[in-house]
């Protein structure tokens, strides 16, 4: 192994272990509550008892309902459970095998940022927007405060569709085409409010990606690359889109009220409906507010660049390609956003504004590592201001 593969290792070793750090606290204090806790943990038992009598992909809860059973096993993505399934399986309990789940989706969420800051930065510089994603406020709120575990692990998988999708455009190889493919495959199987949002950020996220005089080819290859992924994924979702109308969940009530997207816009003390708790959202402001602080970092590049030489930096491209993405995304969970939402219905579907926070989260972390990248290269932390 040469010395600059060793260091790649070397900070990739760091990173895991941050994520391990993190999620430490759930096997000392156990696994966080959460509303919709029972209903994952009831959906990885079906897909537990499948894996152990040898039925792969199970389409019936039988022990949900009291017994009577239940459909919703055919429209979740499976992806998520048979892990935390097969977890199950490995250490013979649901404890445990929680614990582990959490851990390999943080791991695999920060090697994930790693790897797409790796486009831009220093393997150093790469393993600070790891660990800044492994405490970014909202990841952390996801498993420690409301417990969306299906929501937890699509973040794990959403920076690879990014990072592959940077690779596509910047070098346009076959292997990166095939990431990307397998990448958007895993999300649409993880989950799906994720997907809408991914998917609609990776369209913005492509504009400044173009190349003139390549437009069409990028644009081809990309395209390429999300087909082979819906059509990998096709065994779930083309069976889920035509059995919709089956759910409770395609009643009007369920796009109302509660879960009405412009009840739900940030923020969410000034937008709440008289049945909610508006301490809860309190909280969910805080920790929003918190979250922007690393979307306020570039502050450091624009100082950099009154007082030294302005060269082009191949790191100062994620100020122009990243933090506008996340700028959007935040843009998405505010009142501002209204008619993108109307103009476009599929997106009412996820019913939360808030998850647009996932891809925030993701450019908060390479937003702040580049900004790290140039207040060491300024020496500003050896200077008084």
């Amino acid at each position: 192994m040469n010395r600059k593969n060793s260091k790649e290792w070397s900070y990739l070793g760091i990173v895991c272990l941050a994520a391990v750090v993190v999620m430490l606290p759930i096997a000392v204090f156990g696994i966080p509550s959460g509303n919709d806790l029972p209903q994952h943990f009831q959906f990885a038992q079906t897909y537990y008892d499948a894996l152990v009598s040898g039925d792969g992909f199970p389409n019936w809860s039988a022990r949900e309902n009291f017994g009577y059973g239940s459909v919703g096993i055919r429209f979740y993505p499976p992806l998520s459970y048979y892990v935390l399934a097969f977890a199950r399986v490995l250490v013979n309990n649901w404890f445990d095998a929680a614990w582990l789940t959490f851990t390999f989706w943080m791991v695999l969420g920060c090697v994930g940022v790693y790897f797409w800051a790796r486009w831009w930065l220093s393997p150093k510089e790469s393993a600070f927007a790891a660990v800044f994603y492994a405490i970014f406020p909202y990841h952390l709120n996801q498993l420690y405060i409301s417990f969306v575990y299906a929501d937890f692990a699509g973040s794990a998988i959403l920076p690879f569709c990014f990072a592959y999708l940077t690779r596509v455009f910047g070098r346009e190889r076959k292997s990166d085409i095939v990431g990307l493919a397998i990448a958007y495959a895993a999300l649409v199987l993880t989950h799906l409010p994720t997907t809408i949002t991914g998917s609609l950020a990776l369209a913005v996220f492509a504009v400044p990606l173009l190349r003139q005089g390549k437009i069409l080819r990028q644009i081809v290859k990309a395209s390429t690359a999300i087909v082979l992924g819906l059509t990998a994924s096709s065994f779930y979702w083309f069976r889920m889109v035509s059995e919709m109308s089956w759910l409770n969940h395609a009643m009007e009530k369920y796009s109302s009220g509660h879960y009405y997207f412009a009840n739900r816009f940030f923020p969410l003390y000034f937008h709440a409906i008289a049945t909610d708790y508006l301490d809860n959202f309190v909280v969910s402001d805080i920790i929003t507010a918190l979250c922007l602080l690393f979307l306020v970092s570039p502050i450091v590049y624009l100082f950099y660049r009154r007082t030294k030489d302005a060269e082009i930096s191949r790191a100062s491209h994620i100020f122009r390609s990243v933090l506008p993405l996340g700028l959007f995304a935040f843009f998405m969970i505010t009142p501002l956003s209204f008619p993108i939402w109307k103009i476009l219905s599929p997106l009412q579907k996820i019913q939360f504004p808030m998850r647009w926070m996932a891809v925030v989260a993701m450019c908060g972390a390479v937003v702040t590592a580049a900004a790290v990248h140039f207040l060491l290269k300024g020496n500003f932390l050896k200077q008084r201001i």
